[in-house]
């Protein structure tokens, strides 16, 4: 009987390749947003949003480095090389202002849900590492929302200067709206009190009344004749 070797199962080499670059590239995450903060500090543009990222960028790699420890995986031969160059990128970036921080951020992070995603593919072949395949999925979930974040930030200027209101995963207003709701907004709303924002008649909004006069019948909108 012949075995199918198209997907052959991951070897422990494969495995310890996996855990000593996911562990490397959480270290250079560290590294990065360490050297932006020490640029930016802490009340500048972005700051907090960053701080946050980098701590729980500090909880990715602490778990990989308890796994390592457990597994017998040796670190990268590279991580002062990785020190060195993700905080130079960070502090780099930084130095060119809030924007690039956070474009930076979004490229990174980007790269890093592709390489992610890559390798919980190889890991669901077998299925036989959950709790590595389960920690890289639920790292891989906190990249894409760092990746995100640092999108909406370099998106929210442009939404400030073309909207009245910005929601996040919200609603525009906190009741029910219904037929008889009469409610201030964004204009005409705000500067015309024979509009509203919500509720059935925010439709005038968008309309223009037009006045017909002696047409004949079948030159009337259909619904007017």
């Amino acid at each position: 009987m012949s075995r199918d070797n198209s997907n052959p199962k991951p070897l422990r080499p494969e495995i310890e390749r996996m855990i000593r670059v996911d562990q490397a590239g959480e270290f250079g995450a560290t590294r990065i947003y360490k050297g932006q903060l020490a640029v930016m500090g802490n009340r500048g543009p972005h700051s907090a949003e960053i701080a946050g990222m980098a701590e729980q960028e500090e909880g990715h790699r602490a778990r990989f480095d308890a796994m390592m420890a457990e597994r017998g995986v040796r670190p990268t031969a590279l991580q002062p090389f990785w020190s060195i160059a993700g905080y130079a990128l960070g502090a780099g970036t930084a130095l060119l202002g809030p924007e690039a921080a956070m474009a930076c951020t979004a490229a990174v992070e980007e790269e890093i849900d592709r390489h992610y995603s890559e390798q919980l593919d190889r890991l669901a072949e077998t299925g036989d590492e959950p709790e590595l395949s389960a920690m890289i999925e639920e790292f891989r979930e906190d990249e894409r929302e760092h990746r995100d974040a640092a999108l909406a930030a370099d998106l929210l200027p442009i939404l400030e200067r073309k909207a009245g209101r910005i929601l996040a995963n919200g609603f525009p207003t906190g009741v029910e709206v219904t037929d008889t709701m009469v409610h201030g907004g964004p204009y005409p709303a705000s500067t015309n009190f024979g509009a509203t924002s919500v509720g059935t008649l925010s439709i005038r909004r968008f309309l223009r009344p037009v006045c017909y006069q002696n047409l004949p019948v079948g030159l009337l909108p259909r619904d007017l004749q």
